[in-house]
């Protein structure tokens, strides 16, 4: 291939040929694996552009948010996606203009809402001004397209978007334009042979294309991996807009698909549905008028179709086109091309041509009458044609023919291959060979391989080794294993038993303990703690499906009622204005501060969990504050172990809230419920 040369048209001279020159287009995806199967034993490099990730280019995306919009208006990230985009053609001010003009409404209404007052209130203001027929003239159109998608097929609706907008035009300007339009074109033709294969309606063809993103399939195959130097292999319609020094068109004597006129019934979107007729005398079936007059039209616009296809795949070769395509033997082909000798006119007569159903067979009738057809001695010129200066050849190739390329192709296996492999270890020269650069590429260390076996995300009740405090308000008689961890994250190497496993009906203390937490989170602080409060509070917990009897029950309301009355439940009443309940926090740390085989200071870890309550002092600061309904024994160790079980804890509350606030936090207390006591911690 290095031997031949074709005309580089942007360097101005002639160069070796490449395999990024050529192009491989078919009418369908069908032999793709069939190509890459031949190739690769032939080790010739070769890319299948038609799996390429379509409708993630920034053009689709658009469109795909348009016709979301026309669908549902009442998209906010559709509406800014389209609005934004050269479309709409509105900037981050002007957006975040429109949404200070209604702030409360979702942003289609407040559009709406701009326009309707524009007049009243924002006429006059420059901003506005320069804003106004850009957003009237966007709504219009949207109105327009709504009304379209209502009474037309989708692909009218997108070509009605193309030409309104002129965004079909402004893509060609943009880098890589050709294939932007191409891909504008393919959503057209995707969106027609979506309606003709019997579906309908925008909403079902948005949906159908979310499919087809979430699944990461795109309507066609499994992508595969690119080279720079490699052989393009593509469908006719991926190859719109595209153009090739050398070009291969296969598979041309695929006939055309007919389906559409074939059945007992058929229908039209203009002529409606045609059937047959049965006769009841005869027991005959035969063909309605309705339905030949129907099937002549399907006929005829398939037709037109395959044309216009069979011109924009003659048309992508720069410089030499291949035609390739299989016939049962050379006579049976020069028989059927002879037909066009019939035909005296330079462009062959339309029942000619409907009379084939191949682009071979088109494309040989054409060439059948060229003075330069020395393939059929039968050949007659048409006088049209004297002159003309077309070069081309037929070859017509037996199975025969092809056997030395087969056997070059051929794969080797086996023996053959093992004894050609130690021929080839004996002959070869090692010494440039860099036998260190290659020691160090196979033990190579990476360097964040911790990192790789860490989470990003860890919640407070996972992290408690760091801290030792198994919580045992939320996980019960959690006991983890340390030395078992999923990585550097920190689990228990149990899942809880399923509750149709469950035999005890007896409450446990954990389900306790967050029963307890519940009560003191839901009670009302609007007037004195009094025990028929708290009690009151758990019957509305129970009446309300929130806490099962049996667990109402065990919970010790003394316990809520001592608490109210301590110094720290005292303030907590005093400040009940400032007063936080079961406040949610997230915090970003260096993992190395959690995971000690971690020791970069990059890698950050986000630690989540709710804090059970806090409240604002008068001189600015905070006062964190966290029960426990663990047993402390009574001893007098016993305080001492469950404070420090959590001090570790209560810091990394501390920490979160006072970044929260952007304030000190000056008190950080644990009320031990089982003891009634409060202990500060350091």
């Amino acid at each position: 291939m290095s031997k031949t040369e074709i005309w580089d048209r942007k360097a101005g001279v002639k160069r070796p040929m490449t395999y990024r020159d050529i192009a491989i287009i078919a009418p369908t995806r069908s032999h793709n694996l069939e190509i890459q199967d031949q190739f690769g034993q032939l080790n010739i490099p070769v890319q299948i552009n038609d799996a390429e990730s379509y409708f993630k280019t920034t053009e689709i995306q658009i469109m795909m948010a348009l016709l979301q919009l026309i669908d549902n208006p009442y998209q906010d990230i559709a509406l800014a996606a389209v609005l934004r985009s050269p479309i709409v053609g509105l900037n981050e001010n002007e957006l975040a203009y429109l949404r200070i003009t209604d702030k409360t409404d979702d942003y289609y209404t407040a559009l709406q809402h701009f326009v309707g007052q524009y007049e009243l209130t924002f006429a006059g203001n420059g901003y506005a001004d320069s804003l106004y027929p850009k957003v009237q003239q966007f709504l219009e159109q949207l109105s327009e397209f709504q009304d379209i998608a209502r009474q037309q097929p989708i692909a009218t609706l997108i070509w009605t978007i193309y030409q309104t907008t002129g965004f079909l035009d402004y893509v060609a300007g943009m880098p890589a334009g050709s294939q932007r339009q191409a891909n504008l074109h393919a959503l057209y033709d995707r969106a027609r042979d979506y309606e003709q294969n019997g579906f309908k309606g925008l909403f079902q063809f948005v949906r159908f294309i979310e499919r087809m993103q979430k699944n990461d399939n795109d309507l066609a195959e499994a992508d595969t991996q690119a080279t720079e130097d490699a052989v393009q292999v593509t469908t006719i319609h991926g190859s719109k807009g595209l153009e090739y020094p050398v070009v291969f068109l296969l598979d041309t004597s695929r006939q055309f698909n007919m389906s559409d006129t074939m059945g007992s019934a058929i229908m039209d979107n203009d002529l409606g549905i045609g059937i047959n007729v049965l006769n009841p005398g005869n027991r005959v079936m035969a063909e309605s008028i309705p339905k030949a007059i129907i099937r002549d039209k399907l006929e005829r616009d398939t037709l037109a179709e395959e044309m216009r296809k069979l011109y924009v795949a003659l048309t992508r070769a720069e410089q030499q086109l291949f035609i390739v395509g299989a016939v049962k033997t050379r006579e049976s082909a020069l028989k059927s091309w002879r037909d066009a000798l019939l035909d005296d006119q330079l462009v062959l007569s339309a029942t000619t041509r409907r009379a084939k159903k191949t682009y071979l067979d088109w494309i040989g009738m054409a060439l059948e009458r060229h003075p330069k057809a020395t393939f059929d001695s039968a050949a007659v010129d048409l006088a049209a044609l004297h002159g003309d200066t077309t070069r081309f050849d037929v070859t017509f190739l037996t199975a025969d023919d092809l056997v030395e390329t087969q056997a070059q192709s051929r794969l080797v296996t086996g023996s053959t291959w093992l004894a050609d492999l130690q021929s080839r270890a004996e002959g070869a020269d090692y010494t440039d060979v860099a036998v260190d650069q290659i020691e160090s590429v196979l033990n190579l260390q990476y360097r964040f391989a911790a990192e790789t076996r860490t989470t990003a995300y860890q919640s407070v009740s996972e992290i408690k080794r760091v801290f030792e405090d198994p919580d045992l308000t939320q996980l019960g008689n959690y006991a983890p294993d340390w030395q078992h961890h999923q990585g550097n994250r920190f689990v228990s190497k149990d899942f809880k038993r399923p509750a149709f496993l469950q035999t005890v009906q007896a409450p446990t203390g954990a389900e306790v303990g967050t029963a307890t937490h519940l009560v003191l989170q839901e009670l009302s602080l609007t007037e004195p703690v009094t025990i028929e409060r708290v009690a009151q509070q758990i019957q509305e917990l129970v009446t309300g499906g929130v806490l099962t009897a049996e667990v109402a029950a065990k919970i010790n309301r003394e316990q809520i009622l001592s608490f109210f009355d301590s110094e720290l439940g005292k303030a907590v009443m005093a400040h009940r204005e400032t007063l936080r309940r079961e406040t949610p926090f997230s915090l970003l740390l260096p993992a190395k501060d959690i995971f000690s085989d971690l020791t970069d200071e990059a890698p950050r870890l986000l630690i989540h969990g709710i804090i059970d309550g806090y409240y604002l002092n008068d001189d600015g600061t905070a006062t964190l504050f966290d029960y426990k309904t663990d047993y402390v024994p009574q001893t007098e160790t016993g305080v001492t172990a469950v404070v420090d079980r959590y001090k570790g804890q209560l810091n990394l509350y501390a920490l979160a809230l006072g970044k929260m606030l952007g304030r000190p936090v000056s008190v950080k207390a644990l009320y031990l419920l089982a003891v009634n006591q409060e202990v500060l911690v350091d």
